[in-house]
């Protein structure tokens, strides 16, 4: 893509981003966007074949990234000793959300996006997804617990996911609610303490 093409689909992304953050996925119009953009709705679609894919340019590298993030801190999590995953739960989790508290507040309008305009489209979903992968490492650190006497209670699997995308969807409460930056790491701290000793009673360690 040549520089000339590369300018205009970063003014209809410009133009898009406000559009939906103004009126939600569902209202927001491409002939506005492609007005505000400075082209015609024709060339709009020479770039974007749809508005599900328009809004998709905005926020699917984001919506990606963060799940890998989380993917990372959790394979790095199941690489210690056992020991270790019992003594530091807590910390470990709560470095992993402060950064990807970071992330977040670095991409502030695209996270603004997925989390409060994103009904009607594959994105409305990140603290599902969010939960999917900690699914796993959850029902991994049972046994890693119970492998050292630890006598742990696994948790059932519907209630797991639940406490899980309760956890994330409170996380994401710091963009819905325009949570300041300096504010949300206290924030993060007594959410992970909540959790993290919450699981600790049901699984009775």
């Amino acid at each position: 893509m040549g520089k000339k093409e590369s300018d205009t689909r970063d003014r209809i992304l410009k133009a898009a981003c406000q559009e939906f953050l103004e009126k939600g996925y569902q209202d927001a119009w491409l002939r506005g966007i492609a007005k505000n953009a400075g082209v015609t709705t024709g060339a709009l679609y020479g770039y974007f074949k749809n508005k599900e894919e328009l809004f998709g340019g905005i926020v699917e590298e984001y919506y990606e990234g963060i799940q890998e993030m989380y993917r990372r801190d959790l394979s790095r999590f199941r690489e210690l000793s056992a020991e270790h995953q019992m003594q530091e739960m807590e910390n470990l989790s709560l470095r992993g959300m402060v950064s990807m508290a970071d992330y977040m507040y670095e991409h502030y309008d695209a996270f603004k996006l997925i989390l409060c305009c994103s009904r009607d489209t594959r994105y409305c979903d990140l603290a599902d997804q969010m939960a999917f992968l900690d699914d796993e490492a959850t029902r991994e650190f049972a046994k890693t617990a119970d492998s050292m006497g630890a006598d742990v209670t696994p948790v059932p699997p519907r209630l797991e996911h639940i406490l899980t995308t309760g956890l994330f969807t409170m996380f994401f409460e710091l963009i819905v609610h325009d949570v300041p930056r300096e504010e949300a790491d206290e924030y993060i701290e007594n959410l992970i303490h909540f959790f993290t000793n919450g699981y600790k009673g049901i699984m009775g360690f």
